[in-house]
């Protein structure tokens, strides 16, 4: 089954940091992954990985192979938003 038209429109993903830094949270980083399927990627360490601070934004190519890991403690709080190309 093709993915919808939304998701293979999206070009770029941007991540907010919504955490204002009173309470901590442990774990939580975004990870970046080299490989162009999640397969591979998988099997090798994260070739990039971003610990949010308070109002961070983190843009990168929507087709990069990412993940959050898992948060150990504390809540994780943050935005998630796409930019698409335009139809046709």
């Amino acid at each position: 089954m093709a993915p919808p038209d939304e998701v293979r429109r999206t070009r770029v993903s941007l991540v907010v940091a919504l955490n204002d830094g009173s309470s901590a949270f442990a774990g939580g980083e975004l990870e970046f992954f080299a490989g162009a399927v999640p397969e591979a990627a998988a099997r090798t360490p994260p070739v990039m990985v971003a610990r949010s601070a308070p109002g961070m934004l983190i843009a990168f190519p929507s087709s990069m192979i990412h993940r959050v890991a898992p948060v150990r403690s504390g809540r994780r709080y943050s935005l998630a938003l796409w930019a698409l190309a335009a139809d046709g």
